[in-house]
């Protein structure tokens, strides 16, 4: 009966101990490594969420830019266009002003005409 030597033999129990002991090791070590991978799965999903939070942050940065950019340019702009309403306003005067005077004259050129 060369099994029941095999099972009563040290060496062949020392041998299986200790290949029980490493398996029992490499199993714990498989269990860490599938929780750390499990914990590196939620880390990448709370990273991948937080990018998407900051993806959405930086479009509306970059909304409420371009408005103050928009509102920051009417400011800039509004003195120009009052100095050229003013301008236009002054010019539309002093060119009614010498129409007046011009057409004054001839009417008056006229009546002196007529009259004499």
């Amino acid at each position: 009966m060369p099994s029941e030597f095999c099972q009563d033999h040290s060496e062949h129990a020392r041998a299986i101990k200790h290949h029980d002991t490493r398996l029992d090791k490499h199993s714990e070590n498989l269990d860490e490594l599938k929780e750390g991978q499990f914990d590196l799965r939620l880390n990448v999903q709370k990273l991948t969420d937080i990018e998407e939070q900051n993806s959405k942050i930086f479009a509306r940065h970059d909304r409420m830019l371009a408005e103050h950019d928009q509102r920051i340019s009417a400011i800039e702009d509004q003195p120009a266009r009052d100095a050229k309403r003013i301008k236009d306003s002054a010019l539309g005067a002093v060119g009614g002003a010498i129409g007046t005077g011009v057409i004054a004259l001839i009417v008056l050129a006229l009546v002196r005409s007529v009259g004499m």
